[in-house]
């Protein structure tokens, strides 16, 4: 997972016009070797998650914009989301895999 390869830390240092509206998805980036390592950071409660590499989803078409504070980025997508960039997308994610760290809400 080591090819996270982000030049920016956070939304103040990307060169983002804020006229401009941004298509995405909220994500998470790590730069770490292993899920457990990401697992063990993440401060998101989800109990699953799917994993792509920076680098896989930028050759896809995607773009990975900081947003808030790191960790937490904004994959861009296409407007409108066609079904073709859809499936790009979903084929370029790893599939589900459970959060050893899980912990239920009571």
């Amino acid at each position: 997972m080591a090819d996270f390869d982000a030049d920016v830390e956070s939304a103040e240092d990307a060169e983002v016009n804020p006229d401009e509206m941004i298509y995405g998805l909220s994500i998470e980036a790590f730069e770490v070797e292993t899920l457990d390592q990401a697992f063990a950071l993440t401060k998101r409660p989800n109990r699953q998650f799917r994993h792509a590499r920076a680098g896989a989803l930028r050759a896809a078409g995607f773009t990975i914009t900081p947003t808030l504070r790191s960790p937490h980025f904004t994959l861009g997508v296409p407007h409108p989301l066609t079904p073709e960039a859809w499936a790009v997308l979903r084929e370029t994610f790893d599939g589900p895999t459970v959060k050893p760290y899980h912990r239920r809400r009571q």
